[in-house]
């Protein structure tokens, strides 16, 4: 009996050692970055942990990947499907978000980011302002969900094109995947098509992603062409200046023009003035003497016809 007492206590010490050396294994044991995320632990977008932080690599799996621009906590994507990513983001020639400031200098800002699972009560929590005007739509949230993501990581990650692909609702666990492209920074001029897209949930997600990722190139480069088409501002304001310059020579030469024969037309007038006036006295004077002249005639007419008739009455008489 004490023999198996003793064999009893002796197995029960190594069982304790056992258990405890495994403790001590697990405790230092370093954190799988490609273990599975599970959705319920995080599901609001300013839970999400910001870039440059140990936390934010483990999360989102960038080891896992071998990317710097894609956040996938749920290990949706495989290596094989980053890979083909990989190589559509490529059109776009850009960098990624979650690098650092020397990494891409000059291009363009990327982040795309896979969340598994999302809930219209932690978007409100997110915001307070939300308390009274709550999203009651799905597309809704999925767009409050983007733009506050987009700000929580503003001050970490100033992405120019972040993609979110929200592929679940909780708390029902609602199978209805939204696509949610945001432009911001230097893509702000196609901020009007920061809009939520419903995805198929047959749809496969790097479908979803290469779909979104060149329609985003052809909006990227139709927006190009328009600027690099359009009249550059310096040549308008070349020629509005001018125009400017010909409408205030015109107006100064009418001017000076004006001026200088305001003189002329007074000197014409006032000969004008003294040319008729002389007349108006010539003819005045001349019609006078022309009446006068003519009455002086009558007047010794009459006295002719007058001196005249008492002779010829003598005559007739003497006859």
């Amino acid at each position: 009996w004490i023999e198996d007492g003793m064999l009893i206590a002796l197995l029960f010490m190594a069982v304790l050692n056992r258990v405890a050396s495994l403790t001590a294994l697990y405790r230092h044991a370093p954190i799988r970055r490609d273990s599975v995320y599970h959705p319920d632990t995080v599901s609001g977008p300013c839970t999400f942990p910001v870039p440059y932080t140990k936390e934010f690599d483990i999360f989102c799996q960038l080891d896992y990947h071998k990317t710097t621009y894609i956040c996938d906590p749920a290990g949706v994507l495989s290596r094989t499907e980053v890979e083909m990513l990989d190589h559509t983001v490529h059109m776009l020639n850009m960098t990624s978000c979650f690098c650092a400031s020397t990494c891409g200098r000059g291009r363009k800002k990327l982040g795309i980011v896979i969340v598994p699972a999302a809930s219209i009560s932690s978007i409100i929590s997110c915001d307070s302002s939300l308390d009274f005007a709550p999203p009651t739509s799905l597309p809704a949230a999925a767009y409050l969900f983007a733009q506050l993501l987009s700000r929580h990581w503003s001050t970490h990650c100033t992405a120019d094109l972040m993609i979110v692909y929200i592929r679940s609702w909780n708390p029902d666990r609602i199978r209805k995947p939204f696509i949610v492209p945001v432009y911001s920074n230097a893509l702000e001029r196609l901020q009007r098509y920061s809009h939520p897209t419903s995805v198929s949930s047959r749809e496969p997600v790097l479908v979803a992603l290469q779909a979104a990722i060149r329609h985003a190139n052809r909006l990227i480069e139709a927006e190009w062409t328009d600027m690099n088409t359009s009249i550059p501002h310096w040549a308008m304001g070349l020629a509005c200046g001018m125009v400017a310059i010909v409408i205030l020579s015109v107006y100064t030469a009418n001017c000076i023009t004006n001026r200088l024969d305001r003189p002329q037309k007074q000197r014409s007038a006032v000969a004008g003035v003294r040319k008729n006036s002389d007349r108006f006295r010539a003819g005045f004077g001349g019609g006078m003497m022309m009446n006068a002249s003519a009455q002086q005639k009558r007047s010794v007419m009459m006295f002719r016809t007058f001196s005249k008739t008492p002779a010829r009455n003598g005559a007739s008489n003497r006859l």
